[in-house]
């Protein structure tokens, strides 16, 4: 997937650490930890290995394989999973109370929810929600969880449209002029455009 000049830009604005991206390493340190090597995982790492992002102040240092850790891993070793059939990379060095996850097919997971079709797909979800920030956009109440049918209904309602490239199966922003919904894996908040005087 090629990302939008919306996603490179904001992509480039965020910290990187140096990070392990030379692919016989990581192949190397996959196959210690006991599991097949996938291309999304590598392209992965290859990619986003370094990236940090923040939770609040904690910081998030991508990728499944790290020079260093901030968690019980030893660097240049791979914490992976395999259940009901698919491997799961632990794709996140941090202290922050939460599982990060990119399974071998490149799905992104937060505590075993599904976020994105692939990592590129969350790049593009996080570059929507920077520049809707920036324009004054506003969630007007917590996240919730709702059915499909009730989210269809509100989007067919207050005629939003689908913004694809920040949007998929998983995660997506629907929009109008004053009113919008964001989704990420299984949850779901109201957004509003600030008024300004």
């Amino acid at each position: 997937m090629n990302l939008s000049e919306r996603a490179i830009s904001w992509l480039r604005a965020q910290e990187r650490v140096p990070a392990i991206t030379d692919q016989g390493r990581i192949i190397a340190a996959i196959q210690q930890a006991g599991a097949p090597v996938f291309e999304p995982v590598l392209q992965f790492q290859e990619e986003y290995g370094g990236l940090v992002l923040y939770a609040g102040r904690v910081p998030l240092a991508f990728g499944i394989v790290h020079l260093t850790t901030r968690t019980f891993w030893k660097p240049e070793t791979v914490a992976v999973y395999f259940e009901e059939g698919i491997w799961y990379f632990e794709c996140c060095n941090t202290q922050y109370p939460m599982e990060f996850c990119i399974d071998q097919n490149g799905h992104y997971l937060e505590d075993y929810d599904p976020i994105a079709t692939s990592f590129d797909k969350y790049i593009e979800w996080m570059a929507m929600s920077d520049e809707l920030y920036s324009a004054g956009w506003r969630a007007i109440d917590d996240w919730f969880a709702t059915s499909p049918e009730l989210a269809e209904r509100f989007i067919r309602e207050h005629s939003l449209r689908r913004i694809p490239e920040a949007s998929d199966e998983y995660s997506g922003w629907w929009l109008g002029d004053e009113e919008g919904l964001k989704k990420k894996g299984s949850w779901w908040c109201y957004l509003r455009k600030a008024i300004t005087c």
